[in-house]
């Protein structure tokens, strides 16, 4: 990696110059105007210096740069602290999967009263496969079709390991309304069931949702939806918290918080499963082969769970509201406060590395909080899972920190 020395200080260039959170002078920080900045500078310049002034910001930062790493190569960047020594001691906490981690003083100097050590940070990913937490690259092996999803290779771009699955299947799709499926032509009643099969609790499904693809775990092979018809569902749940800045570019800085309140039915998170369920990609996620289900919000909670208690959590630390019933109908869904305590155990199965932006991931069921009247009221405030602290709790909307776990489901023949 170059390096160039900006006012008595060394600073990393390239690539490094657009990983998200990162902001140029005395402090490292995570808004949004401080990091157009730093794009701002690093188009003009092709510099960029990073710097913090505690361990805190060493940490966070730290945690950012070695998240966002996505090779098997050595990655090596350059950190300055004021009047204080960045150390690297949260990568082996947060990472088992990095090795080789190193932390060499490059300077040490003062200025303007201040005292500033940069020091060159380096670590490589241990190809450990079992330890990893995989970024699969996906190639076609046998291309699949309406009722059947074909086979496909899926290589870990971190730890090389592969894998071979069937995907889902894409479902038909009718969208001229023609009565005829628009990607294989066969004639549709509208009683058919779209994809036929029974699957078993453990069964894994791969699904594309963006840039990436993501295993989905069958966690509940008899699942009814409330308020439905007395269908049964297979419940697959994502095995990885997708971060909250999953649409970030190398030009922009993207995060998608909860919402403007705790309404679920208009949020942010809601929309963004939508997106991905609809138009060229739903085709590309095989959204056609997924059932809608009622996942209205009928219940608010108050109280959070025992902090460490995780799959031991205890269902009395919540208070239950009933609340009126919304009438809502989604293909692809966040989990409700009644269906993390049903699924406990497997809310902290994640392959995910924690993040400035998994830290947890969000519930569908808001707080609860009364208006002036009396009646309940949309608040500032989600139940999400915490996976660090290990509790099942409220938090701000607008907190960027957790991300999604999605699920789906599938009927059962």
């Amino acid at each position: 990696m170059k390096k160039k020395r900006i006012g008595g200080v060394l600073a990393a260039a390239g690539a490094a110059a657009v990983l998200s959170g990162l902001c140029t002078g005395r402090a490292f920080c995570l808004d949004m105007e401080s990091y157009a900045g730093l794009l701002d500078k690093e188009r003009m310049s092709g510099e960029t210096e990073y710097m913090v002034s505690g361990d805190q910001e060493c940490r966070r930062l730290l945690m950012e740069l070695v998240s966002a790493g996505a090779g098997k190569e050595r990655e090596e960047f350059f950190i300055t602290g004021e009047d204080y020594e960045p150390e690297t001691l949260v990568i082996a906490q947060m990472f088992p999967a990095a090795v080789n981690i190193s932390n060499t003083k490059i300077e040490e100097y003062e200025e303007n009263g201040r005292r500033y050590v940069t020091c060159r940070i380096g670590f490589e990913r241990q190809p450990d496969q079992e330890a990893c937490t995989h970024r699969w690259e996906t190639r076609i092996l046998e291309a699949g079709t309406c009722l059947w999803g074909g086979k496909e290779e899926l290589t870990c771009r971190l730890c090389g390991l592969r894998k071979v699955r069937s995907p889902a299947a894409l479902g038909h799709l009718d969208a001229d309304r023609d009565r005829l499926c628009d990607r294989c032509r066969d004639p549709l009643n509208g009683d058919e069931p779209i994809e036929t099969g029974r699957w078993a609790v453990g069964d894994v499904q791969t699904r594309r949702l963006g840039k990436d693809t993501y295993q989905f775990r069958c966690v509940d092979d008899d699942y009814s939806s409330a308020g439905t018809d007395h269908q049964k569902y297979a419940l697959f749940l994502c095995e990885t918290v997708i971060r909250s800045d999953m649409d970030s570019t190398d030009s922009q800085k993207k995060i998608i918080t909860f919402g403007k309140n705790n309404n679920y039915k208009d949020s942010e998170i809601r929309k963004w499963l939508w997106d991905r369920c609809t138009g060229e990609a739903g085709l590309q996620m095989g959204a056609g082969a997924l059932m809608p289900v009622n996942v209205g919000v009928c219940t608010a909670f108050l109280g959070q769970t025992s902090p460490g208690t995780e799959g031991e959590a205890a269902e009395t630390e919540l208070v239950k509201y009933t609340l009126l019933p919304q009438m809502m109908s989604d293909r692809m869904f966040l989990l409700s406060v009644e269906e993390a305590l049903k699924y406990r155990e497997e809310l902290w199965d994640t392959v995910s590395e924690e993040s400035p932006y998994s830290r947890g991931y969000w519930l569908r069921t808001p707080v609860y909080q009364e208006g002036e009247n009396g009646g309940f009221i949309y608040g500032t405030e989600a139940y999400a899972v915490d996976l660090r602290d290990g509790t099942i709790g409220p938090a701000e909307v607008s907190d960027g920190s957790f991300g999604l776990r999605p699920a789906y489901c599938l009927p059962q023949s």
